[in-house]
């Protein structure tokens, strides 16, 4: 099995992203919700983009992130804009008991508060966990499957 190895830099990005992350979900007021959704959407926006113009396994790894980030937001989008409750997800019925456990009134359809802030953000966040797993598998699947042809010849 391939050894996952990083950067300094890949670890500053992940420390500042998890540093803005637990700051959004400790005081999920409207400014924490602005910059949550837009450095997400930048990360969305721009993840395709490494995965059209990288090579190699850092391809894998940005084509992976785009095809799971994006393919749950379209799945949750989709999902809630259909008639059924996005609650019936796994990820939105986490967040809505952490949201319950934290002592705020969560109701869908209700006026929006901190406890609709804090499951916007916490959305947010679910995208681009599951993109981050999404890019490590396909990096792993790339290299497994470069090792084994390069065994094969």
């Amino acid at each position: 099995m391939p050894r996952f190895r990083f950067s300094l830099l890949a670890l500053f990005w992940f420390i500042a992203a998890t540093a803005i992350g637990c700051a959004a979900v400790a005081k999920p007021n409207v400014f924490w919700v602005s910059v949550v959704a837009s450095a997400g959407l930048v990360v969305l926006i721009f993840v395709p983009i490494g995965a059209l113009f990288c090579r190699n396994a850092i391809r894998a790894f940005w084509a992976g992130f785009a095809l799971a980030a994006w393919g749950y937001m379209c799945f949750r989008h989709l999902h809630m804009h259909s008639g059924y409750s996005s609650a019936l997800l796994p990820t939105t019925r986490l967040l809505v008991e952490f949201i319950n456990a934290r002592g705020l009134d969560f109701a869908f359809g209700a006026e929006p508060n901190d406890a609709h802030r804090l499951l916007y953000i916490g959305e947010m966040l679910w995208s681009l966990l599951l993109g981050f797993i999404g890019g490590i598998v396909a990096r792993y699947l790339y290299i497994r499957r470069e090792r084994e042809s390069s065994h094969a010849t």
